[in-house]
């Protein structure tokens, strides 16, 4: 499914999430001119984990939040590589 730009540029947001494997760079590319910053997520990525819950928790206003969802998965990611 395609999106929808002049959709997106009319609801004028201040950022959109999409995923990693998804069509980002054209996001991108068609939304920049517009102010309208695109922030990328990857579930694959264990590499990047951490600090894409600290963005999202800057972004949402749920730091605190972010940080214990952080925490437990890094946890139980540290206890996985420990077995």
């Amino acid at each position: 499914r395609e999106l929808d730009y002049e959709k997106i540029i009319e609801l004028d947001p201040q950022v959109l999430i999409l995923p990693a494997n998804g069509a980002y760079e054209e996001a991108i590319e068609q939304l920049s001119p517009f102010g309208i910053e695109v922030f990328v997520i990857s579930g694959y990525d264990t590499d990047d984990f951490a600090a894409q819950c600290d963005n999202i928790g800057k972004m949402f206003a749920v730091e605190e939040s972010a940080q214990t969802f952080k925490n437990y998965f890094l946890d139980k990611l540290a206890y996985i590589d420990q077995q």
